[in-house]
This record gives C-alpha cells, structure tokens and sequence, in this order.
C-alpha cells in the first residue's frame, strides 16, 4: 500500500514537474512571439514609412502604398528624377542598360522608378532577375503619373522634379545615357 502511495506521491511530483515546464514553455513562446511582433511592427514603421531613403545605397526598395501626394511628400527639399516605366513595355526594356548605369554612376542624384507592371510579384522577379538596384513605387494604377500628367498616356516617361517640388523638365520616349545627364541637368532633349 505504501508503493502504491509513494507511486501516486511520485507521479503528482512528476505532473506538477511536466505541468511547470509547459507553463514555461507557453509562456516563453507567447513572450518570442510577441517579441518578434514588436519587432516587426518596428521595422516596417521606421523603414516604410521614412520621409528620406538615401539613394547611395543602391538596393532594390519597392513601395506599394501609393496615393497622389506620396512623390510630393516624399522627398522635401530635393530634386529628382522621376521615370514612369514599366517591364513589359518594350521602350522601356530598350533605355535599362542606359538607365541603371546612369543609376548607378549617379548615386547623389534622387531617381525613382515609378512601375506601371500589372503585378508586383512580376515585378521583383524582373528586378531580381536583372540585378536592378532601382528605387521602384509600384503604382499599377498610374496614380503618380496622373498627378504630375493628367494628359500623360505613354511610357516610359520622365519627369525632373525641382527642390519646390515643381516639375522642371518632361519628356516622353526613351533616353540614353548622355541624354538623362542632361536631362536631370535641365537641359531639353531632342
């Protein structure tokens, strides 16, 4: 009789031992969770909703919350130049080579991408697959070219914004390497 007490005495101890560790175990997990839930929440508030990505580093960064006043509220006091583009449109597919080298060799110039790709997944695959290390605004719906050209339809087409936020030179059609210098310049192209 005393085994069977000092078994039962034993398993209490080993129940309310397994009962301790996975108290501890869910509390640790809900703690990790929400720890890595902060975290993210962090990130993607200091990191998306930035005022000022500096365009010396020359990583792919995408936005895809776009409304009329993001490319007016985004960049104070800078100028930049601003290409709607797209990578199904054959025009555009024709200036990359010229393009992303004049990214690239142009790192204190502000040049944003502004997507006119059905998909966005489409998208990053092209960039990815292309080594593109363009800032891009997603904007299917062509909301940021209707707000800097209403009559605007066409692609690619660039627009050189000044530091009053007040577009200082158009065009519509391709550039070449030469011709974006001069044209972030303010320089007409013919």
């Amino acid at each position: 009789m005393k085994k069977v007490a000092k078994k039962n005495k034993n398993k209490d101890i080993n129940n309310k031992k397994k009962s301790k560790i996975y108290f501890i175990l869910i509390i640790t997990s809900v703690t990790l969770i929400a720890l890595l839930s902060l975290s993210f929440y962090l990130y993607t508030k200091l990191t998306f909703n930035s005022k000022y990505v500096d365009s010396s580093d020359r990583s792919s960064f995408i936005l895809y919350d776009v409304d009329e006043s993001l490319l007016k509220d985004y960049y104070e006091n800078r100028k930049m130049l601003v290409i709607c583009w797209a990578s199904w449109c054959e025009n555009c597919l024709s200036e990359i080579d010229q393009l992303n080298r004049f990214i690239i060799n142009n790192s204190d110039k502000e040049v944003i991408i502004v997507s006119h790709d059905n998909n966005k997944d489409e998208l990053i695959t092209f960039l990815r697959q292309n080594n593109l290390k363009w800032f891009v605004i997603y904007d299917k719906d062509k909301t940021i070219r209707k707000s800097l050209d209403p009559e605007s339809s066409s692609i690619p087409h660039s627009f050189l914004i000044d530091q009053n936020k007040k577009i200082i030179n158009s065009y519509k059609g391709t550039m070449n390497y030469e011709q974006l210098n001069k044209f972030y310049n303010g320089e007409s192209i013919k």
